[in-house]
């Protein structure tokens, strides 16, 4: 009878590891999805209810894998700290200036080498215990 009950909770946990990797692949359906957001779209991105930590992540905010090089780093924040320039979005440069710091400690981030590795760990970390798998 043990051996039914742990093969229940094998089944259990496969069913969660699938709808967790559906979910995934979901968020990041709607990632890239919003990739090609106007700057006013960005500025909501960055500033909704929520963004002090989703901005804590500088991969989310770039909306860039964590596989990325540097080039597409510099790439991605030039677009982006374009289209939310407080310069560009004078109607809403409040937000457009927060979303711009987003951006811009991001990209200060990503490009420094020993704070990425904690960054990387922490993400790591976190997505093991989302999947129940951490060594």
């Amino acid at each position: 009878m043990a051996a039914a009950t742990t093969s229940g909770n094998d089944d259990e946990v496969s069913e969660v590891d699938d709808l967790f990797s559906r979910f995934m692949s979901e968020v990041k359906e709607i990632e890239k999805r919003d990739s090609v957001l106007t700057g006013p779209q960005q500025i909501e991105r960055l500033t909704r209810p929520g963004s002090t930590y989703f901005n804590l992540n500088p991969y989310e905010v770039l909306q860039l894998s964590s596989d990325v090089k540097e080039d597409e780093i510099k790439k991605q924040y030039r677009k982006l700290s374009f289209l939310v320039h407080p310069d560009k979005n004078r109607e809403d440069s409040e937000r457009a200036q927060r979303a711009f710091e987003a951006v811009s400690n991001a990209h200060v981030l990503l490009l420094d080498q020993d704070k990425i590795k904690k960054v990387n760990e922490i993400l790591r970390r976190s997505t093991c215990h989302g999947q129940g798998k951490c060594k």
